[in-house]
């Protein structure tokens, strides 16, 4: 039974258009927020996620799938693992407004960009709850150890989930980059 729910939780869009995308973040980052308000513009009462949310939506002649993993330490991997398959890109949420919680989103953001499944796929950071800013977007960036990121594209966005600011820029950057991503010839392939 459980290796029939696995292969059904690994479904890949089917349509050349649809984009897996998965979300990952602290506990308490606001990854569910961004989900529904990227959906519906608005947020539900939170909940915590206990294994996913997933939720299929239209943005700019693209359908998104969107997975929102939990980041629940005792289920994180065995999640990760396995839903993170197929996935064209990644979107990571840090909580700008807690300075304390930026090692811990350090450390859970490395080991995501460890993953085999992610490898290389661009990198989308929200700088979640800039309304209640603690620490700047620049700060963050070194603090998460952006910079020394060399595998694959990445930008920061300050967001939002009080107002929605940043959170479709944001989107439409990472879109972008996943374009760009399916445009370039695989480096293994060569003519003849």
């Amino acid at each position: 039974m459980n290796n029939l729910l696995l292969k059904l939780f690994r479904i890949i869009p089917r349509k050349a258009d649809d984009f897996k995308i998965i979300m990952g973040g602290s506990p308490q980052s606001g990854k569910s927020s961004i989900l529904f308000q990227l959906k519906f513009k608005a947020i539900p009462t939170p909940v915590p996620t206990l294994a996913f949310n997933k939720e299929i939506f239209k943005h700019r002649s693209r359908y998104i799938h969107l997975w929102d993993l939990s980041s629940h330490p005792k289920r994180k991997f065995f999640i990760w693992d396995n839903l993170s398959v197929g996935a064209k890109g990644l979107i990571f949420v840090a909580d700008s407004s807690e300075p304390e919680s930026i090692p811990t989103a350090k450390e859970e953001l490395n080991r995501i960009l460890q993953l085999e499944t992610v490898k290389g796929i661009p990198l989308l950071v929200y700088a979640n709850k800039i309304d209640k800013i603690e620490i700047e977007p620049a700060d963050l960036a070194k603090d998460l150890g952006l910079f020394k990121i060399k595998d694959r594209e990445w930008f920061l966005q300050p967001s939002s989930t009080e107002d929605r600011s940043g959170l479709f820029e944001g989107l439409d950057w990472l879109i972008t980059e996943i374009r760009k991503s399916q445009a370039k010839i695989p480096e293994n392939s060569q003519t003849e």
